[in-house]
């Protein structure tokens, strides 16, 4: 841990000398030489000066009678010998950012007491490279302090965790109901890529970025200003003291340019994508958590919007209040199996016959009538119900293969094909759990073909390639979604099982009166073939463009023009009597 030297009572006048290159015991008068000699004697903190061969070189009493030691035993050896085994090597490293010219650093290490005992100290040292001396200061934290330190504050920046910043928010808006005058603020920020940059520089150059950027939104604030650390990518800013709106859109300004220079590592820049929600003091609010929360979707409508920064206001409220009743009929909904499974056909584009149907859930709604999927996925997602609802899903899709294939022998190889998210393909058991489910259907599991998008698989690249390979492995076909349309689609056909590929429809439509999209879709098919794959081409609304699927030679065509999603019951005429025949 990081204890900010502030709370050492430590000799800024001095530190800043020694910063500035200018050795202590070489000030400017006489009595500034008398005052220092008598601070570094008399001073409750343990104060030391070292060199950079691992020596200390003078130890000031407190230090010596605390751990139970003569100066003379500690200067005689060298000062990792007193530091716990498991803690020299972080020493050691603290120490070589001295050394490469740091100006200030603060840690944490163990000492061995006379007694044999450890007790750990907390360090802050700044460097004297004319001399390659190290001045350092260090006082003793108690177990109750340690365990105040790991309750209140994040580890890795020492900045207040979740729960100290309500806290000290709490405090800052009951003063503020008392004293009106008293304005603040309260800023959300998401470090949006901060997860990719962690998989790329690795976890510790990633921490050490983050350090980083803390220090730089610290020059946009004022002493009194609080950061807090919310999660791995989440900070929250509490400004205090504020005057106008104007000043608070100043600070975010000033982060939003600080934050958006590149940070150099490896001689690589690297950007940070911050986006950040503003919820200014408001007379209604009554607890830390709303003005929190508000800050947060502030932060959220900044991204959907493609802003920096949002503020938050009566929109965003009473859109929050809509999303609220919306969770609560959707839990409701799934507790009364409010939803319909609507069904649209793949069909073969060499005989024309159809192959399998594509699952598309709809809502039921008592009162709205049925809704797409747009109008309450993510919601399902943001609030984990996806779960939930996939598990139907499966089961609702297990009870209809088995009523069609039943009804109709000669469609006993008929499949339909469900969506995963990442939540719901990550979910406990699924694999037993689709294999239990087909198994009590008697539906072999080379029935269920699961469609998985790019950005479904980058959350977490080795989890859902185990996760997929466990199906794969099931004899369940798996179909890469929108294809084209990612980032790195070309690298998922080698990385991952799939079977088949799925052509996102923005090239099926765009193929009729462009070129490039034709030349694009027909490199598709030729690669996914020569991979041993399947295509689908999702979106084919047109004789031209089946036409043209057909001539490339593209297996499977979805879309309107051979029928639009339909209930069960539209599907079942579809299979007696295929309309486009």
């Amino acid at each position: 841990m990081f204890i900010l030297s502030t709370n050492y009572g430590l000799n800024y006048r001095i530190l800043s000398e020694i910063n500035k290159g200018k050795k202590p015991n070489s000030l400017e008068t006489d009595d500034e030489k008398i005052y220092y000699q008598r601070f570094f004697d008399l001073s409750l903190d343990l104060l030391c000066i070292a060199d950079f061969q691992g020596y200390f070189r003078q130890i000031n009493l407190t230090f010596a009678q605390t751990l139970g030691y003569s100066v003379d035993e500690l200067i005689s050896k060298p000062y990792v010998d007193f530091v716990h085994p498991d803690d020299r090597e972080k020493t050691l490293e603290q120490v070589e950012k001295l050394a490469q010219g740091e100006k200030l650093i603060y840690f944490e290490n163990r000492y061995c007491y006379a007694d044999g005992t450890y007790h750990v100290l907390a360090w802050t040292a700044v460097p004297y490279l004319a001399e390659n001396l190290i001045y350092g200061s260090a006082r003793v934290i108690s177990e109750q302090q340690q365990l105040t330190m790991t309750s209140n504050f994040d580890t890795l920046t020492q900045l207040s965790n979740r729960v100290l910043f309500l806290e000290q928010l709490k405090q800052v808006l009951e003063q503020s109901q008392n004293h009106f005058e008293h304005n603040f603020s309260v800023l959300f920020l998401e470090l949006e890529n901060f997860k990719i940059i962690n998989d790329i520089l690795g976890s510790l150059q990633g921490n050490e970025l983050l350090i980083n950027l803390v220090q730089r939104l610290k020059t946009c604030l004022k002493s009194n200003d609080i950061i807090a650390r919310l999660s791995s990518d989440e900070l929250s800013i509490l400004l205090v003291e504020i005057t106008s709106v104007q000043e608070v859109i100043q600070i975010v300004t000033n982060i939003c340019q600080e934050s958006a220079k590149p940070f150099i590592f490896n001689e690589q820049d690297i950007l940070i994508n911050l986006k950040i929600g503003i919820a200014l003091k408001e007379n209604e609010y009554t607890n830390a958590e709303a003005i929190l929360r508000n800050a947060d979707m502030a932060m959220n409508h900044a991204k959907k919007q493609g802003s920096q920064y949002a503020i938050f206001d009566k929109q965003m409220r009473q859109k929050a209040l809509e999303q609220l009743q919306l969770e609560i009929e959707l839990r409701q909904a799934i507790a009364k199996q409010e939803f319909v499974l609507y069904y649209q056909p793949i069909v073969s584009l060499i005989d024309h016959k159809i192959t399998e149907f594509e699952a598309l859930i709809r809502w039921q709604h008592p009162e709205k009538g049925l809704l797409l999927p747009d109008s309450f996925i993510v919601l399902a997602e943001q609030t984990g119900l996806i779960v939930l609802l996939g598990i139907w899903v499966i089961q609702e899709v297990c009870q209809q293969l088995q009523k069609w294939q039943k009804a109709y022998p000669n469609h006993a190889n008929l499949k339909i094909s469900i969506n995963l998210s990442y939540q719901q393909l990550c979910a406990q058991n699924l694999v037993e759990h689709i294999l239990k489910t087909f198994n009590q259907s008697q539906i072999n599991p080379s029935c269920l073909k699961i469609e998985i998008t790019e950005s479904n698989l980058i959350e977490n690249i080795e989890v859902a390639r185990a996760i997929l390979i466990d199906l794969s492995h099931s004899n369940i076909e798996l179909c890469l979604d929108d294809f084209g349309t990612g980032y790195s689609s070309l690298s998922y056909l080698h990385q991952f099982p799939f079977n088949v590929v799925k052509i996102d429809r923005s090239f099926i439509v765009g193929q009729q009166t462009n070129n490039h999209y034709l030349e694009i879709v027909k490199a598709i098919i030729t690669l996914a073939h020569a991979l041993k794959m399947k295509v689908v081409a999702e979106g084919v609304e047109t004789n031209t463009q089946f036409s043209q699927l057909t001539d490339l030679a593209c297996d499977y065509g979805q879309g309107d023009f051979f029928a639009k999603p339909l209930s069960s019951q539209d599907a079942e005429k579809l299979l007696q009597d295929p309309q486009w025949h």
